[in-house]
């Protein structure tokens, strides 16, 4: 796939085919370590307009999944953006400007799960786990009812390819109840990352190209919808 082809209609171009037991967490693990390598380099070679363009089309998708719900019923989890990633950050805030709770994700006891701390608009950030803001201790932390999760990879049944370090994984299987929402690049989809027992599927996978995985259509439980009236 070139960058300039239409990532839409792309299906699973580059994998690297998988020729060990997908039973075997050391030989699923030596493949994704192969895919991370590969996605990474693909991902570096996106120019700051088309990076721009991919997080405007994903926070359009967000935007409509999230308009029937109050924002003030929406406790949201999210991370700030490593170089590559798509940016959510302006969807963040226009959804605390309009009455949601935000946190950002902390790691405090590597390698422990995720926690999320509070994160208003007035609030100073310091460098946190690689050098991410983070809000300070004293921000307090939230539980979120909505987590918005960043893909290195992905697969149809709504699976996760990270960086590797299972702080997401860890992080779901903590608060199973969390409605959590991936975005990515669609032509970082795989056909599988051929699961092993601790990977948590997403509720929902969004690309530039709309909702695209998934086992539940919308998000529920997280609050009453909008008063239309």
């Amino acid at each position: 796939m070139t960058l300039s082809s239409d990532p839409c209609q792309a299906d699973h171009i580059g994998e690297r085919p998988f020729a060990g037991d997908a039973t075997s967490a050391a030989d699923v693990s030596a493949w994704r370590q192969a895919e991370r390598r590969r996605l990474r380099q693909e991902r570096a070679g996106l120019t700051p307009s088309m990076l721009q363009n991919i997080s405007e089309r994903i926070i359009a998708t967000l935007q409509d999944l999230l308009a029937p719900f109050d924002p003030a019923t929406l406790t949201i989890g999210a991370s700030w953006p490593v170089r590559g990633e798509p940016d959510p950050l302006p969807l963040l805030a226009h959804l605390r400007s309009q009455g949601a709770t935000l946190g950002l994700s902390v790691c405090v006891d590597p390698p422990e799960a995720m926690r999320y701390r509070l994160w208003t608009a007035g609030t100073p950030l310091e460098p946190g786990l690689w050098n991410l803001p983070v809000p300070p201790a004293p921000s307090g932390e939230i539980r979120p009812n909505l987590v918005l999760v960043p893909l290195l990879g992905w697969d149809g049944d709504g699976h996760r390819l990270g960086f590797g370090t299972g702080y997401v994984d860890r992080t779901l299987a903590r608060s199973p109840q969390v409605y959590a929402i991936g975005f990515g690049l669609q032509s970082a989809r795989l056909s599988t990352i051929h699961p092993l027992p601790h990977d948590r599927a997403l509720d929902l996978v969004v690309t530039e190209c709309g909702i695209e995985a998934g086992r539940r259509p919308a998000p529920s439980g997280l609050g009453p919808v909008r008063d239309p009236h």
